[in-house]
């Protein structure tokens, strides 16, 4: 009895860990998605109403603050464990670019990450849908072996 219970809290475990490295994946495009969201709608609020890049972030937030999934909170996004390190050094950059540059040319700059951040909204939705399932039916696979190779 005791083994058989064993064997099932091995198989959940290792499921589980196959199923939580798919939802970071799912979570990554979710961000990505997110994030070019986000720009689009710092794109119109810096043209129209002259908003510096913190200004535009808090009224973001404040306008999906019953959404917890859509607030921008950059600080922890760059700790995250789901974005890759291109992504990380893209958004980064994003600010460094937006702080020293005039209004004039922040238009061009966000359409430019725009295009390369929906590059990587694609990816990242293909790696989602390629990997996903996979690394469920791998979670169980190797809690089913452990299994067999203990008993």
């Amino acid at each position: 009895m005791i083994k058989l219970i064993g064997s099932i809290l091995i198989i959940f475990s290792s499921f589980l860990l196959g199923f939580s490295k798919s939802y970071e994946l799912k979570e990554r495009s979710y961000f990505i998605n997110n994030l070019i969201t986000f720009l689009k709608f710092a794109k119109t609020e810096i043209i129209s109403t002259r908003n510096t890049i913190n200004q535009v972030i808090e009224k973001y937030n404040n306008i999906n603050k019953h959404n917890s999934k859509k607030i921008i909170n950059f600080e922890e996004s760059l700790k995250c464990s789901y974005l890759k390190s291109t992504e990380k050094n893209l958004i980064i950059n994003f600010f460094n670019i937006v702080a020293t540059s005039s209004i004039l040319e922040i238009d061009q700059i966000i359409d430019d990450y725009i295009r390369q951040l929906n590059e990587l909204y694609i990816e990242a939705k293909q790696e989602y849908y390629k990997n996903a399932k996979l690394f469920s039916i791998l979670g169980a696979l190797c809690g089913i072996s452990i299994c067999i190779i203990l008993f």
